[in-house]
């Protein structure tokens, strides 16, 4: 019955870390016909995090082709660490705009800290799609110090809709307080 099979899925992933041994179980469960079912296995993979780090082959297999479940896809890649940076760094030279997007978000969640990925975030800011840019400045901007100069550069520039969004992010979100003084 899909709702038992929903519930027992929210049920491993309010458990997280003390589900690893389901890992293999929700990986299959990832194959479910219904597409929610699916959502809920791998919101429970990310709620395992690194530790079932196994599934990332079958959340990336997914993740082309979903629905429903792809917030929940993504949100489960965004948690399982360092292990999807390689594949997310290319997909900052995928062809669409919200491929270039999600990589910067699994690279924001995964990649703090490392040197390639931040230099592969601050080349983002300047993309032509605005929506890529301006998550690639709200990357920088939670990241703190590091990226500062690229975002005060990118704010300073012509593109309007980026400064106007970038005054979002340093508004509504928690900051560093010498990086939202310095934005």
């Amino acid at each position: 019955d899909d709702e038992v099979r929903r519930l027992a899925t929210w049920v491993l992933a309010v458990t997280g870390e003390a589900a690893q041994e389901a890992v293999p179980a929700l990986i299959e469960a990832l194959r479910d016909p219904d597409a929610w079912n699916r959502a809920a296995a791998a919101r429970a993979l990310g709620a395992i995090g690194p530790d079932a780090r196994e599934s990332i082959p079958a959340l990336w297999d997914l993740l082309p082709n979903s629905g429903a479940e792809r917030d929940a896809l993504s949100g489960a890649l965004a948690r399982m660490g360092t292990d999807v940076v390689p594949r997310a760094l290319e997909m900052l030279q995928d062809r669409a705009w919200d491929q270039r997007c999600l990589g910067i978000y699994l690279l924001e969640e995964n990649g703090r800290g490392d040197p390639e990925v931040l230099e592969a975030v601050k080349r983002a800011v300047d993309d032509p799609e605005e929506a890529v840019a301006s998550r690639a400045v709200y990357a920088l901007l939670a990241w703190g110090k590091p990226g500062l100069e690229t975002v005060l550069e990118a704010v300073s520039g012509p593109r309007e809709r980026l400064r106007s969004r970038t005054a979002q992010y340093v508004s509504f979100e928690r900051l560093d307080p010498e990086v939202a003084l310095a934005v």
